[in-house]
């Protein structure tokens, strides 16, 4: 979620240091410390981690978004709209066709007593 919320941060990480901690060590950590405390209820935990890293020196910057990922979505669900349609037709034609078997059923039995085949 923290990936998705403020992306990778505007630095790579430093490996050569052993002691270096990236932005999201920090705020896994500092969730954590929150967590354990017990004070802040489950849905707002996330939010409060930022803030408490705001409050420690720490700036977070959400990603935006941008107008081609917004343009994307709406083209995916107008694409799971008409794919919804399609379905439910497919799915009436199913059952339509699964009635008239079965309404023909009964006379296929009737028609078979008539005249069996040996």
């Amino acid at each position: 979620k923290f990936y998705r919320v403020y992306g990778s941060g505007p630095r790579p990480f430093d490996l050569s240091q052993p002691n270096y901690k990236s932005t999201c060590q920090r705020f896994v950590e500092k969730y954590n410390e929150l967590k354990e405390e017990g004070k802040i209820e489950e849905e707002k935990l996330f939010e409060e981690t930022g803030k408490a890293l705001l409050a420690g020196g720490i700036i977070l910057q959400r990603r935006g978004t941008d107008k081609v990922t917004q343009q994307s979505h709406q083209d995916a669900e107008a694409r799971d709209s008409v794919l919804h349609q399609q379905l439910q037709s497919v799915l009436e034609e199913m059952q339509a066709k699964k009635k008239d078997v079965e309404e023909q059923k009964p006379e296929l039995t009737e028609a078979q007593k008539e005249s069996p085949v040996s």
